[in-house]
């Protein structure tokens, strides 16, 4: 989605501070404008940080172990839904606002990694008992 002022500014003064390139793949202007999904996904995976308002793009940084921000969307589409569950099911409301990112944003939690791991585990669990059950 189009971000605020706010969030662009923020981004723009974070990316500034820790001398990051900044890639809009929102921005018609960019070279990344019509990437496609190996490119989205490589782009995360290669991110020093992830500044998004989308339900994808924050899930791919969790599995990449990149940190990340989550800004609120404003316009399109709402995903509130699906980021309030992913927030309240990894608790990682840390990660959410519009405000300025602060350099601690940068560390990536260990837990995030655990709760991952317990929900694969859940997964996996759930397949093999419907798969015998047949």
């Amino acid at each position: 989605g189009v971000n605020n002022a706010e969030q662009k500014n923020a981004t723009a003064d974070f990316a500034r501070r820790l001398g990051f390139e900044l890639v809009d793949v929102m921005d018609s202007s960019s070279d990344w404008y019509v990437s496609g999904p190996q490119d989205f996904i490589g782009l995360i995976s290669d991110a020093s940080f992830v500044c998004t308002n989308s339900y994808h793009a924050s899930v791919f940084s969790m599995l990449f172990a990149r940190p990340f921000r989550i800004f609120g969307r404003y316009d399109g589409p709402s995903m509130s839904s699906r980021i309030s569950t992913l927030v309240s099911r990894f608790g990682i409301g840390n990660r959410v606002g519009d405000g300025p990112i602060s350099e601690s944003e940068l560390q990536m939690y260990d837990d995030i990694n655990g709760v991952i791991d317990m929900q694969r585990a859940a997964i996996n669990q759930y397949l093999a008992s419907a798969f015998e059950s047949k």
